[in-house]
């Protein structure tokens, strides 16, 4: 008995000295060898030797630069568990594959990072042509809590993603389906998650991609780059499907929706200039490789902004002065569009320290709106409304070129103001205080090359002044008086004052210009108009190529209305024989429109709680109806089974049908083509053989629905074409 116990001793000490001497010869092979196998030095603190399962386990292993000091990376804990039996196939394959705390350093340094030369031998190895198929299979991949970081030393700049866990079920030299999932903390509140499907049969793959809650703050030292910046707050959450090609990596689109939430902005002196509840893009497509981009809507929820004007400049001009200092844009090589920006219940601060007393006021319940923006448009325009805190309602049009940002125009319509809240400012210039009286402004302004261009229209009505005050500031004109002479039956006073100036002068001040003129027509009572600088001004109009019009709609815009009777003057004239309409339309926004429409009739309808419809109501109530009216999602929610994720015009295609909706495109064409031979015909007084509409053509790229114009002279073709 005390042999055989004698024997099974000497087994287990044999034993644990052959498991612990190949755990000591596999540790100090790799650190001996390491730079040799992979270029790069390799401590291991320790390592555990299964022979009875082949698993490998190690703990604190170090990887080094190149110059064999700084530390590349480092992992906490690693585990392989090598199944041996698959070689007998001449597979080499693996059951469980776990890397625990993997922290990861990369630093740049002008041009070069940290990582350029690691690894040099594995990358010779991959680059040797080998005929023979390498069998392989991984299974269960495992990355846990692990940390990457950024450094760039040029910037002195730092980004960091921790907390990274990634799984892989398996990994394989003949997968046809494989998926995949990671996830990371994004600062100290985000995340990231990603889940990949990878479907090698069909060539194909999708990537599922959520951000949620990514301090903007992270990024602040990027964007100080570009705008005059302190501070930066602001989560970001983003949820897009990747789509694409294994075997074409040009074939790739991305779609989904992105949000920022609590954006606050502070400029240069540390003062905030804007913060925004909400913002968020429905984007359609994006092609990356093709520079391609849609976007559906974005849509700016409650912001508020300041806009201070001073001596010098005004705070958002300081705030975009590094980005553009010289005002030229460069034309983007990217073919965009953007379908619609919408601005809801904006706050905008106005406040004008130029003139004594400051002028400031308050524009609450703003809403703007722009449409149809793209690489092809050479100007961006926008409609907004909104309400003055101390009584009156403002609206209005503006518009910037995108190729020179000092190249814009506003329009702008002020109504019912009352001048009461103005008594101070009255009393300083005027030496009498307001004690009733409403006013209505029309102000254009139009700036190109740097020439300005500027109308005002002011209109008081039954206003009062009080008894005059002794001012040092104050003009000598006899305001009362002036008012009373020009004063009309309905007690209003209308004063028209044009300006014309040249922003490269340094003395020329619009406000001062503007306030002046009002003076000497004051001056001058009697008089109904005065040009203060010279003479009026005449607006050119270009020959227009194309006849553009609005999604969903057959009604010709006004101001295409203009390119219509200029070319009716050509006809008429004798210098053309005949115009050809060419109709080019996108029926898929087109649809997407009119199922759009058509869903929120069914929406008003649904609130009345008479039967029958009032046709000239509902016009109304269609057009005050916000797209973006809480109560009008909700419904459209609820009548369709798509899942959140899907776009609002997809879910009001659904509602309405296919069918249905190709029913009430064809009709759209149709009544299109009515609408131009009813304009040309009734309004232009063209005969019906002075033009020709042809059929109708597609195209997915164009930002509006068009009429392309072909001019026919005697025996000469003249075409005016556009960029699609």
């Amino acid at each position: 008995m005390k042999l055989k116990y004698k024997i099974l001793l000497l087994i287990c000490v044999l034993s644990i000295i052959t498991i612990a001497s190949c755990s000591v010869l596999i540790k100090r092979y790799i650190t001996k060898n390491s730079i040799e196998l992979i270029g790069n030095r390799i401590d291991i603190s320790s390592l555990h030797f299964n022979p009875l399962t082949f698993a490998i386990s190690a703990n604190d292993v170090k990887i080094f630069e190149t110059n064999n000091i700084n530390i590349l990376a480092s992992i906490e804990h690693i585990y392989l568990d090598f199944s041996p039996f698959k070689l007998i196939d001449n597979e080499y394959s693996i059951s469980k594959f776990t890397i625990s705390g993997l922290n990861v350093n990369i630093s740049q340094y002008d041009s070069r990072f940290n990582f350029d030369d690691a690894f040099e031998p594995l990358r010779n190895k991959s680059n040797k042509s080998n005929t023979q198929e390498l069998k392989y299979s991984i299974y269960n991949i495992e990355l846990k809590e692990s940390n990457i970081v950024f450094s760039d030393k040029n910037t002195g700049k730092q980004i960091s993603l921790n907390a990274i866990n990634f799984q892989l079920p398996k990994l394989a030299w003949n997968n046809t389906e494989s998926e995949a999932g990671l996830n990371l903390k994004l600062g100290d509140n985000g995340s990231l998650y990603l889940q990949a499907q990878l479907d090698d049969k069909n060539k194909r793959y999708q990537i599922n991609c959520k951000v949620n809650e990514f301090d903007l703050n992270s990024i602040e030292d990027y964007t100080s780059e570009y705008f005059n910046i302190t501070k930066l707050n602001g989560l970001l959450n983003f949820n897009c499907s990747i789509v694409g090609s294994l075997s074409d990596i040009n074939d790739i689109k991305i779609s989904g929706v992105t949000t920022i939430n609590d954006l606050s902005v502070f400029d240069g002196n540390k003062t905030e200039i804007a913060n925004i509840k909400g913002i968020e893009a429905d984007i359609y497509y994006y092609k990356p490789t093709k520079s391609s981009l849609y976007l559906r809507t974005i849509e700016i929820l409650e912001p508020n902004t300041k806009l201070i004007i001073d001596d010098t400049s005004n705070n958002w001009s300081k705030f975009l002065q590094k980005k553009h200092s010289n005002g030229a844009v460069e034309k983007s090589t990217m073919n965009y569009m953007i379908r619609k920006i919408s601005v809801m219940n904006g706050n905008l601060l106005f406040n004008d320290k130029r003139v004594e007393p400051e002028i400031s006021t308050e524009i609450q319940n703003i809403t703007a709106s722009i449409s149809n923006i793209s690489n092809e448009t050479n100007d961006i325009s926008a409609t907004y409304e909104g309400l003055i805190k101390s009584g009156g309602k403002l609206h209005g049009t503006a518009s910037l070129s995108t190729g020179d940002i000092k190249e814009w125009q506003v329009n702008a319509n002020l109504t019912n103001l009352p001048l009461v809240n103005y008594s101070e400012f009255s009393s300083h210039y005027l030496s009498r205080p307001i004690l009733n009286g409403s006013l209505d402004y029309q102000f254009k302004l139009k700036v190109s090359n740097n020439h300005i261009t500027n109308n005002n229209r002011l209109t008081f009505s039954n206003i009062v002044f009080g008894d005059k005050q002794k001012s040092k500031t104050a003009y000598k004109v006899p305001v009362q008086t002036a008012f009373n002479i020009l004063k009309d039956k309905r007690n209003t006073v209308t004063i028209d004052i044009p300006i014309i100036g040249d922003r490269k002068n340094e003395n020329f001040i619009l406000t001062e210009e503007i306030r002046t003129a009002f003076i000497q027509y004051l001056k001058n009572a009697g008089k109904t108009k005065i040009k203060h600088v010279g003479k009026s001004i005449n607006e050119l109009t270009k020959d227009a190529e194309t006849i553009k019009l609005n999604f969903g709609k057959s009604k010709i815009p006004f101001k295409q209305e203009v390119i219509l009777s200029k070319a009716a003057d050509k006809i008429k004239s004798g210098e053309l024989k005949k115009l050809l309409f060419y109709p080019i339309t996108n029926p898929q926004l087109d649809k997407e429109e009119l199922a759009f429409q058509q869903v929120k009739i069914q929406y008003l309808k649904s609130k009345q709680r008479s039967k029958k419809t009032n046709d000239n109501l509902l016009k109304v109530k269609l057009k005050l109806l916000s797209d973006n009216k809480p109560a009008l999602i909700k419904y459209i929610n609820a009548q369709t089974s798509l899942t959140q994720n899907e776009s609002i015009y997809s879910k009001c295609i659904d509602i309405i049908g296919e069918n249905e909706t190709e029913k009430l495109y064809q009709r759209l064409i149709e009544d299109r083509n009515a609408e131009l031979v009813k304009h040309l015909t009734n309004k232009l007084k063209l005969n019906s053989g002075a033009f020709e509409i042809k059929n109708n053509e597609v195209s997915n790229e164009i930002p509006s629905p068009i009429y392309q114009i072909k001019e026919i002279s005697s025996g000469i073709g003249v075409e005016f074409e556009g960029d699609f």
